[in-house]
């Protein structure tokens, strides 16, 4: 027999307190863990909130997550503690529930987020940008893409230009690069559901005319751009560095972001080395993007 909607299991919203050092580590567990998504949202730069399909009992993933956190202490021995909560959503209330996470916000000086739950507001200066991030993906408020979007608001731009959006996620940067008035936009991940929120968030804002979002590789990729934004991880912004480059006009702008701080000099190094010229550094809490 088969079981009722009511009857499943539904989600769980694990939240986890943890120094940034150890997001990117947490992340990665989190996804072989199963969950769905994972987003920096709530309670600010420290706080994870992953969401994963409830299979198996509650106490056992409990423990599975407690496991790593204590392991992940003796690597980060100087980091604060990881604390862990676990809430259980119903399947019913699934779709509306994960949305308490994101509100509307001004994620820079010009630019507005307004999830598409919400009324728009009107503003006398700067942009809004509708964004449906789905239970997988940001609004755009942690420090690695709203210092995308800063660097996105200072890039020289030609006229016309074009931009290339790495690892696009929601798509919010390339959203943007198309109100800020990029003529083409493509934006890439190898993620279908990146893929399909991306394209939904291209159409909510109106913009999917000038917007290509594609499941291509970043080494699939033939065209050069003006701008080129990858806010991905050190270890697969230092493995692209070639690609990212060979993409990039002559005279273009390369933002690289999702750095710790630690990272950056690497980053810069490897740049550099590839004949790039580093322009300038951007910090917010533990990140920075060059």
């Amino acid at each position: 027999m088969a079981q009722k909607k009511e009857d499943l299991p539904g989600w769980l919203v694990l939240t986890v307190e943890a120094d940034p050092v150890a997001h990117e580590a947490i992340s990665a567990f989190l996804f072989d863990l199963g969950c769905t998504g994972v987003a920096f949202e709530q309670g600010g730069p420290r706080t994870i909130s992953a969401y994963l399909p409830a299979k198996e009992p509650i106490q056992d993933i409990k423990r599975k997550v407690e496991a790593f956190l204590m392991d992940l202490s003796t690597i980060f021995p100087h980091m604060t503690t990881p604390t862990l909560n676990l809430t259980l959503l119903k399947e019913k209330d699934w779709s509306q529930g994960w949305k308490r996470f994101f509100q509307e916000e001004w994620v820079t000086d010009q630019l507005l987020i307004v999830p598409a739950w919400k009324r728009i507001p009107e503003i006398s200066k700067g942009h809004v940008l509708i964004m449906d991030p789905g239970p997988a993906f940001g609004t755009g408020k942690h420090p690695t893409t709203r210092m995308c979007l800063r660097a996105m608001e200072r890039a020289e731009k030609p006229s016309p230009w074009h931009m290339l959006d790495v690892g696009t996620g929601s798509g919010i940067l390339a959203i943007y690069a198309a109100r800020l008035g990029a003529e083409r936009i493509l934006g890439i991940d190898i993620d279908p559901e990146a893929i399909r929120w991306a394209r939904r968030n291209a159409e909510l804002n109106r913009l999917s005319n000038r917007i290509e979002i594609s499941g291509k590789a970043l080494n699939e990729i033939s065209e050069q751009f003006d701008l080129v934004a990858a806010n991905l991880v050190y270890e697969e912004i230092m493995g692209l560095m070639s690609h990212l480059i060979s993409v990039t006009k002559e005279g273009g702008s390369l933002i690289l972001s999702g750095l710790l701080r630690e990272q950056v000099n690497d980053v810069v190094q490897a740049a550099q080395q590839n004949g790039l010229v580093v322009q300038g550094r951007d910090f917010m809490d533990e990140w920075c993007t060059i």
